[in-house]
């Protein structure tokens, strides 16, 4: 999540999120649809000075909603057979539910005294957005661009702004034509007015061939606009959906590296503006070659059969390039993936490399990573010029033999000096379109790689799904039940888990000890969910895991891992990250609890005080202080706290042992610890080696045991 702007007040935010989810109560409930709607409004932000109906609307499309637009005159509301949005004034939506269903008098919702009084829903003039479920909706739009249909995510809002692509081409064939205008004027002035030299004609003419020229300029300038509109508005969309859905990702599904993810990003925004600024302008293009071809062979008859000639043979080229290409494309894609993993790996451990100065191994694997690299991109770009330099040469010839064959025909009296000067300029506009096709050609094969990999991360299950799919199932009281779980890593042979069979009552307080690697943290993230078991199962209060919605499921449930990830931002957004929906008393006792109110204490700043890249501003015991209160801000009913003192001085670790004795009572609390000060805050400990329980039992028990007394 990212840090919300303070453009927007947080009673205006409250205000706003309140006004949504009233709406959408109604509209679930008319659909007898049951999701976690305050994990969803926390999940979906909203953006600098957004108005309400603006997130209302990206809200009722993260539900799964579609509105069709019906605009209306002096319609009477109380008709409608489905719920339908109507705009109140500029920024408010009324909710107009079918008053079959919830009578005459009660059937819209959503605005306040004020408004309703001047809102008439019985002579309602504008546009009516009738809400259907996807399922629904005739076209299931929403249905097909949420399901399993290949590259939808990239097409779909491609299609979304087709009325663009309707100015493209209407911009493109005005431009096209246009193009006539230089050769057209060359005809008529070397043909009829240097004969004649009739002056008027000159001027004219001239004139008009200005104007061509001018009205050609606006018409390039206006398509270069809107194709660029358009690659911002995909760009800002691509990106904004691969992010969405790298953070849904199940942790377990996660297989590529940061830097493999960032270079899908930087990729990414080579194709948007391939698709949008290159590809459909050369598609549009394409149709009037045979217009071309057709006024050349109109004025100068058999020297059209020049340019289709190269035409022709452009494209055999270009036809039997694309396997060698297509295989250096992805050779290409590989190497820059190898390479920016190396970078990001290189630069988030810079510190550990200066302080052991292990630069030489790391600097030899960059080294290779970026040869490699290079040398894949020299040989694709050789390939790339060779073919554009051989495309610009038949260019060339084409030009000479038009003027070679219509030399001829001037001599046999069937073709004008002022024709042959308009063939040779109309002949190389129309094999123009053609010379581009080895880029795109290249282009195209480095972005079906692209899409791929990344069609890949939105096939993968995501909790996004899940959210909108499941009804909640809360509030729980925290009994979890773990029934022969395995998990084993990728790669490994040996099981981090092994056949795990664990009851956890409500509000019991358990410590999970053991040697280092014995699965303890392992076991730690599946309570939490963050791993899937390989076999097993895990429950919470009777129900699986993977049944309750993930943003109920995070409320409930809290993990503080040893080594948290911190943001560059302040205090208070690292605790919040951005989220609206946490209570003002809730982190005022985090924070408390946490210890980290006595980390500020002497802090001027304090909970504004920036924290610097990953933390690099806080000490280990400040860093662990925080992610406890990151943890405990949630107030879940099931706490599980990975080595929660880790860093603390004495004074600190013996402040939130006390504050945490506390504030556990009637929650369920489980604790990996390998510090015997912190066993007090537990009643009963389990006992793990090697990825298997080999002891459970109460606290003084299996303490004797371990010390040879039991």
């Amino acid at each position: 999540m990212t840090e919300q702007s303070p453009d927007i007040d947080n009673e205006m935010r409250a205000s706003i999120k309140n006004k949504v989810a009233h709406i959408s109560e109604h509209l679930l409930s008319f659909y007898d649809m049951q999701v976690d709607l305050p994990g969803l409004l926390g999940d979906i932000p909203l953006k600098d000075n957004e108005n309400e109906a603006s997130y209302l609307a990206r809200f009722l499309k993260r539900l799964g909603f579609h509105a069709s637009v019906e605009n209306v005159k002096d319609f009477d509301l109380s008709t409608l057979e489905r719920p339908a949005l109507a705009h109140a004034n500029e920024h408010t939506y009324a909710l107009a539910m079918p008053s079959k269903a919830y009578g005459a008098e009660r059937s819209i919702f959503g605005l306040s005294d004020e408004d309703a009084q001047a809102f008439d829903p019985h002579a309602y003039s504008g546009d009516l957005l009738i809400i259907d479920k996807a399922s629904e909706n005739i076209g299931d739009y929403i249905a097909h661009m949420e399901g399993t249909h290949s590259l939808d995510w990239f097409w779909l809002p491609i299609l979304q702004y087709r009325r663009n692509y309707y100015e493209i081409l209407v911009a493109s064939i005005f431009i096209n034509l246009l193009v006539l205008a230089i050769p057209l004027f060359s005809l008529n002035i070397y043909d009829r007015v240097v004969i004649n030299f009739v002056e008027e004609t000159l001027y004219v003419l001239t004139m008009g061939a200005i104007i061509a020229l001018v009205f050609d300029f606006l018409f390039k300038t206006i398509r270069t606009y809107v194709l660029e509109r358009l690659a911002e508005k995909l760009g800002t969309d691509y990106d904004f959906r691969l992010m969405e859905r790298l953070m849904n990702i199940r942790t377990a599904d996660a297989t590529l590296s940061v830097g493999e993810q960032a270079n899908m990003f930087r990729e990414m925004q080579t194709i948007r503006e391939f698709y949008a600024s290159k590809l459909v302008p050369t598609l549009v293009d394409m149709p009037f070659i045979a217009l071309f071809v057709f006024i050349i062979y109109h004025i100068g008859g058999m020297v059209a059969f020049v340019p289709i000639a190269t035409i022709v043979l452009i494209l055999l080229i270009n036809m039997s390039a694309h396997f060698p290409i297509s295989k250096m494309m992805t050779q290409y894609f590989s190497t820059t993936q190898t390479k920016s993993r190396y970078l990001i790996e290189t630069l988030s451990g810079l510190p550990a490399l200066r302080m052991f100065n292990a630069h030489s191994n790391r600097l030899f694997h960059w080294d290779r990573a970026t040869g490699q690299a290079a040398r894949v991109s020299r040989h694709h770009m050789v390939t790339i010029n060779f073919l554009s330099n051989l495309t610009f040469m038949l260019s060339q010839i084409c030009h000479v033999l038009v003027i070679f064959f219509g030399v001829y025909l001037i001599h046999e009296g069937t073709l004008t000096i002022g024709g042959l000067i308009t063939c040779s300029i109309l002949s190389g506009r129309a094999i123009a379109p053609a010379m581009n096709l080895s880029s795109l050609i290249a282009r195209l094969k480095q972005s079906e790689d692209v899409l791929k990999a990344i069609d890949n991360c939105f096939k993968l299950p995501h909790f996004d799904d899940e959210n909108r799919s499941k009804a909640p199932k809360g509030p729980f009281q925290g009994e979890i039940n773990v029934s022969d779980v395995t998990y084993m890593y990728p790669g490994q042979e040996r099981p981090a888990l092994h056949k795990i069979n664990l009851s956890i009552p409500a509000g019991a307080h358990i410590g999970i000890i053991g040697a280092s690697a014995a699965g303890k943290s392992t076991l730690a993230k599946t309570l939490g969910q963050l791993i899937v078991p390989s076999a097993g199962e895990v429950t919470l209060d009777g129900l699986a895991l993977d049944a309750i919605p993930h943003t109920e499921l995070c409320r409930a449930v809290t993990y503080a891992p040893q080594d948290s990830v911190f943001f560059n931002g302040s205090v208070l957004y690292n605790i919040t990250l951005g989220r609206e929906d946490i209570d003002k008393d809730a982190l005022e006792e985090a924070i408390d609890i946490s210890g980290l109110s006595i980390v500020l204490k002497n802090n001027a700043e304090g909970l504004d005080m920036e924290v610097g890249d990953q933390g690099c501003r806080l000490s280990g015991g400040q860093k662990q202080a925080l992610s406890l209160a990151r943890a405990l801000a949630r107030r879940p009913q099931v706490l599980i706290f990975d080595e929660p003192t880790t860093g603390m001085d004495n004074a600190l670790e013996a402040h939130v042992q006390k504050k945490l004795r506390a504030y556990t009572a009637g929650k369920t609390f489980i604790m990996i610890t390998h510090r015997t000060s912190l066993l007090s805050l537990v009643d009963r400990l389990v006992l793990l080696d090697k990825g298997r329980m080999i002891a459970d039992g109460p606290k003084q028990e299996i303490m004797d045991k371990l010390s040879g007394r039991g």
